[in-house]
């Protein structure tokens, strides 16, 4: 069902990516040696007729295996592929962190890549100059914002990288696997930002590996699998099933009555967390909080924890 235009971020409609495995001849002597038979060049269906609607607002979760097409669904969003097949509507101004360190100049400067970067997305000299401060202060590196960025940890680069995006004030703004770089501290200043950003109406999409990141920023949740679209739903319990599909060998009781969904990791080196803890069991359930039935409130209701040395 399509969102009136004026609630839409983005518009997705049949989208498909294809990639060639192998790269076909293009050389006149391997056309020669081959006596110019054609060789097909093997492909892989990395998304096959994704068809969306993302509101706008919304904190959207993506998670789903190695190769489902998570990744690539970001960078045909931000622009830098572009799809096979089908139609992507964008409705605003886009920021993305892809890959820690893009778009950053390794011999500049953090300061000098702030004034770069935000330049190359349009923003005028003196604007970056009255947000200075607030993305230095934000990032927490002060100390080192005149240091080659090439000397800098994952965990500063994250840093920069995110402060100077949100002082941008994109509409839409693309998370790749990134929410779990850095110290703890300055993930859950990142979360409280993230939900800042969409109260405000701008459109966050992360993809990630880790559902108890998703579970505690996100609003609405999709399941990709081998590059279609398995759920997608304001239901916290498709993370929970992401959960059971990719441990099958692990002790699970599920209870479906009323959206519950038990889970429980009996072996502590399986099961998810952090470098503080990690989950022995969670039951998770989904409350209704709007009379429209868009967004559902994520509680947890129940939960046991390993406590890491």
């Amino acid at each position: 069902m399509l969102l009136p235009l004026h609630e839409t971020a983005i518009r997705i409609s049949h989208l498909s990516k294809t990639f060639h495995k192998t790269r076909p001849s293009l050389s006149f002597r391997e056309s020669v040696a081959r006596g110019f038979r054609s060789v097909p060049a093997a492909s892989f269906q990395a998304l096959d007729d994704i068809n969306l609607d993302i509101r706008r607002g919304e904190v959207l979760g993506i998670i789903g295996k190695n190769g489902s097409g998570k990744s690539t669904l970001l960078r045909l969003l931000s622009g830098i592929a572009k799809p096979t097949e089908g139609r992507i509507e964008i409705y605003g101004s886009v920021a993305s962190i892809l890959d820690i360190g893009a778009g950053f100049h390794p011999d500049l400067s953090g300061r000098e890549n702030i004034f770069l970067r935000g330049q190359l997305v349009g923003i005028s000299k003196k604007e970056i100059q009255e947000r200075f401060e607030e993305i230095i202060d934000f990032s927490g590196i002060g100390d080192f914002i005149d240091t080659p960025v090439k000397y800098y940890s994952d965990g500063m680069f994250l840093r920069l990288a995110f402060s100077l995006m949100i002082h941008l004030k994109a509409d839409i703004i693309l998370l790749d696997e990134v929410l779990g770089v850095g110290d703890f501290a300055f993930q859950q200043k990142m979360f409280c930002q993230i939900q800042e950003i969409a109260r405000s109406g701008a459109t966050v999409i992360c993809v990630s590996h880790n559902p108890m990141e998703l579970l505690e920023i996100c609003t609405f949740y999709m399941h990709l699998e081998n590059g279609k679209v398995k759920e997608y739903a304001a239901q916290p319990a498709i993370l929970l099933d992401y959960l059971q599909q990719s441990q099958q060998d692990s002790d699970t009781t599920e209870k479906t009555g009323q959206e519950e969904k038990w889970k429980k990791w009996p072996d502590k080196s399986t099961a998810p967390g952090n470098e503080l803890f990690c989950f022995q069991s969670l039951h998770l359930f989904a409350e209704e909080t709007t009379s429209d039935n868009i967004f559902l409130q994520t509680r947890i209701l129940y939960w046991k924890l390993y406590l890491k040395n």
